[in-house]
């Protein structure tokens, strides 16, 4: 079966079924509209899985975090050091 035929096929049955049926007219709309979104994140997780951001930008917060904690700390007279769990 050639490429054409299965897009030709596919697009009769869309027909089809939005002429029957009004919840999937509904459903195909949202589809449609929210479909550049889930790309756009599909491909926003693939980038970041691949570099690790999330996780070196966590580990930054979480340092940057018990530096400000132990300042405190030592400005109110304690040697505290947090170690991080």
């Amino acid at each position: 079966m050639s490429l054409l035929k299965s897009l030709t096929g596919l697009a009769k049955a869309t027909y089809e079924l939005a002429k029957e049926d009004k919840e999937f007219r509904k459903e195909y709309a949202i589809a449609t509209v929210t479909y550049p979104i889930v790309v756009g994140k599909y491909a926003f997780d693939l980038l970041d899985k691949a570099t690790e951001a999330t996780e070196n930008f966590e580990k930054v917060v979480t340092k940057v975090t018990i530096k400000q904690y132990e300042n405190k700390f030592k400005a109110h007279g304690f040697d505290v050091t947090i170690e991080k769990e």
